[in-house]
């Protein structure tokens, strides 16, 4: 009997334990589905973003979290990412066009020192990055951060520019092309802005 009565009182205790510990705090989904209120709230902007230019590199992004912060900061890493990935498209580009400018008589271990120092560039280059806009929402208890970020490509391109110039081989190979020309020329104007 005092078995029993002692299994039935432990039975007891376990399970007003577990009800407590199963329930009472509500949980907020951070992944919703699209409504009507949040398709109309999206800013113009992260719609329609500024189309990248020879002066800026643009990305928008937009990431939800129960912390207000931590939404901000998980939609900036996203937009960087996307950044990130576009300058190294422009750098792969610009490779490529100084690869066939220049045809089969370049050495290949110059392109591939030429593509290592692009690459390398464009990782510093992205510490230029600043925010044009940012807006908050509030959707259910669930902060909801877009961001619009740009790069500008000015200080990378002088920089590159610079680098070619350092290393002589490089330099010789890709001044004559037409490809060096317009990054000279983009540098020239960076330059004038600077200079008002």
């Amino acid at each position: 009997m005092k078995r029993t009565l002692l299994m039935l009182t432990i039975l007891a205790g376990l399970s007003l334990w577990l009800t407590g510990c199963g329930g009472g705090k509500e949980t907020t989904n951070i992944h919703q589905k699209a409504n009507d209120d949040i398709m109309e709230n999206i800013p113009s902007w992260y719609m329609d973003p500024p189309k990248n230019d020879d002066d800026y590199l643009w990305a928008t992004a937009s990431e939800t979290s129960r912390d207000l912060q931590m939404a901000v900061n998980k939609s900036k890493a996203t937009a960087n990412s996307d950044l990130a990935r576009q300058m190294e498209n422009n750098i792969d580009v610009l490779t490529k066009r100084f690869s066939q400018e220049t045809g089969m008589n370049i050495d290949s271990k110059i392109l591939t020192d030429f593509s290592e120092t692009s690459k390398q560039l464009s990782r510093q280059a992205l510490i230029g990055v600043s925010e044009d806009k940012k807006e908050i929402r509030n959707e259910e208890g669930v902060f909801r951060a877009y961001v619009l970020l740009k790069l500008p490509m000015g200080a990378m391109k002088e920089n590159l520019l610079n680098q070619i110039k350092k290393e002589n081989d490089l330099y010789t190979a890709i001044k004559a092309t037409k490809a060096y020309q317009e990054l000279d020329e983009a540098v020239e104007k960076l330059d004038e802005r600077k200079k008002k």
